[in-house]
């Protein structure tokens, strides 16, 4: 009695809540709202995102629904006896979580992000919505989030209801269901946020060469991201880094556009990391195409992303297998030798700088003349190397050329 009373007391508020919510903003928004032959949705002359419409149109029949739960609770205790019957309201619970909510999980995420991106959409109804005195996003989350608690209610129930009682079976089983149905709304919700925050990186980023970026995929989840420099060989420059559970990208900011610029797409089973000897704050990261030193604001941030891209890398070759590891060297910057490494001669304006890939060392042109197919950095493209490491490759395995430029 005690726990179908406290299901009645959730149900009323959730019920007095949600009407306050379709007066002021829902029910007047949809009101607006028409379709065109097209089947795109309109308010006035502004087109409104799909996701909106399908997320406010759901709200209705879900209020209808708990409105009618919470008529049959007050007359369910009213008339409460020893062999008061509960499996109707398991069962008008377990079937309310599968048919409403599931389409409403799935448009929710998409819908609230759309919502902030377009505040002209709801303008006009902010008035309203400062008199309910709650956000927007509290009252798109809350028949989800009421849904958990009438599930935890139900267990409650069950759990406080005799095993010799002639229905407990049945009622274990619908309160169980209920649960499981509550874990895959939500389940389908974290999965909607996650497709949606792949497809909202595809159209802000974009490749060198403009090709298109495919980072939709049906395991792949952000870890975290966040500004960090690289040193590069000029020195410092800031890039974005997104960590995903599988692969790592850092990218700039193009200035024109403000779209951000790939530089590199890292697969995490093939690199490595670790914090740098020289500086705390310093992260080195290897990979077969590029090896570089990232730096942090403090020594705890750079620990933080230590930690991170070691788990998942861990994760990914526990998953697909360790690989054997090759790193393309470091690069030694410009400013850290005058001269160059094979031959010593010094830099000028006419004698210019040059990397080897091989070692990472820096030369100049004459003695980087040569170029070999370092399979690690490219399969198809030969890359500069030294003279040095030019002599110390095997030519049995490695295809070489002289450099005609």
């Amino acid at each position: 009695f005690v726990s179908t009373k406290r299901m009645l007391m959730e149900e009323s508020n959730f019920c007095k809540t949600m009407s306050g919510f379709l007066h002021a903003l829902v029910r007047p928004f949809l009101s607006r709202l028409h379709m065109k032959e097209s089947g795109a949705a309109f308010l006035g002359n502004e087109p409104v995102p799909v996701p909106i419409c399908v997320a406010f149109e759901a709200l209705e029949p879900i209020y209808t629904l708990h409105t009618k739960l919470k008529s049959d609770l007050i007359k369910l205790l009213d008339e409460w006896s020893q062999g008061t019957r509960l499996l109707p309201i398991l069962g008008r619970l377990v079937a309310l979580s599968v048919s409403m909510h599931q389409a409403f999980a799935a448009s929710l995420p998409i819908a609230l992000r759309h919502l902030e991106e377009n505040p002209a959409i709801i303008k006009r109804y902010n008035e309203r919505m400062r008199k309910i005195g709650r956000t927007l996003k509290f009252h798109l989350s809350l028949p989800l989030d009421h849904l958990t608690k009438c599930a935890l209610i139900c267990l409650d129930i069950v759990r406080s209801t005799s095993k010799s009682h002639p229905e407990f079976k049945e009622m274990d089983r619908l309160a169980q269901r209920l649960q499981s149905n509550t874990d895959s709304v939500f389940q389908m919700k974290d999965e909607s946020k996650r497709v949606d925050y792949l497809k909202r990186l595809e159209t802000q980023m974009k490749t060198k060469t403009n090709e298109p970026l495919h980072l939709v995929s049906r395991k792949r989840y952000i870890v975290r991201e966040g500004t960090l420099d690289r040193l590069t060989r000029r020195g410092k420059a800031s890039f974005m880094f997104h960590l995903f559970n599988d692969i790592l990208l850092y990218s700039s900011k193009e200035l024109t556009s403000g779209k951000y610029i790939l530089h590199r797409r890292i697969l995490l089973r093939e690199c490595s990391v670790s914090i740098s000897d020289k500086d705390q704050h310093c992260l080195q990261i290897n990979s077969p195409q590029k090896s570089f030193l990232v730096c942090a604001n403090d020594a705890q941030e750079c620990k933080e992303w230590e930690v991170d891209l070691k788990r998942q890398i861990k994760a990914c070759e526990k998953e697909m297998g360790a690989t054997k590891k090759i790193a393309a060297p470091l690069w030694t910057q410009d400013k850290d030798q005058i001269h160059c490494e094979v031959c010593e001669g010094k830099f000028s304006l006419f004698n210019r700088r040059h990397h080897c890939r091989k070692c990472g060392c820096l030369c100049c042109g004459k003695c980087s003349s040569q170029k070999a197919l370092l399979e690690h950095i490219d399969k198809t493209k030969q890359v500069r190397v030294c003279d040095t490491c030019f002599s110390d490759i095997n030519f049995n395995s490695l295809k070489l050329t002289p450099n005609r430029d």
